[in-house]
């Protein structure tokens, strides 16, 4: 089943003609313009958009919403995409919706926790993990030392945990 991706949602209107600004949840922001989006009804959105690569910000101009009111109304608006227009990844690539939940295995196969959250904070990724044999929520780096393997199909990583939190 091809699932639904949510890659932006409406913030707020931008200026009186209709127009909205956009946080993009897509690596490359240049790369919303390839997909259709749509809302969890269904319902297809065609638009033009602006982007700024210096600030990374996006607008969109909906056909059909051309009024600071009827672009208000969309504020909060969920816009997504099917999985599938996704590019294939390569083996050592993940999309971070799909690393979220896995189970996290010590080598010896003891159950270490989940990924409950993966956040980019400017020098690499982050998983929130909560472990459990407390419930503690712990931050690790993605980094091939801190987790030497990542099966998403089987829905597990082997983790090895940083001396700090083992």
């Amino acid at each position: 089943m091809d699932e639904d991706i949510l890659i932006a949602t409406v913030v707020a209107p931008h200026g009186v003609c209709g127009h909205v600004k956009l946080k993009c949840f897509l690596s490359n922001i240049l790369d919303i313009k390839k997909y259709s989006l749509f809302d969890k009804d269904g319902f297809e959105y065609k638009a033009s958009f602006k982007i700024s690569l210096s600030s990374g910000k996006c607008t969109a101009n909906f056909f059909g919403v051309n009024s600071y009111n009827a672009a208000d109304k969309l504020r909060g608006l969920k816009l997504f995409t099917k999985k599938s227009n996704f590019p294939k990844l390569n083996n050592d690539e993940f999309y971070y919706r799909d690393m979220i939940g896995l189970l996290l295995l010590l080598s010896n196969g003891e159950i270490f926790g989940n990924i409950v959250n993966i956040g980019n904070f400017g020098a690499g990724e982050v998983v929130e993990i909560m472990r459990k044999d407390n419930n503690d929520i712990v931050m690790m780096p993605v980094i091939k030392s801190v987790f030497p393997e990542i099966n998403i199909q089987q829905g597990y990583a082997i983790i090895r945990p940083m001396e700090l939190f083992s």
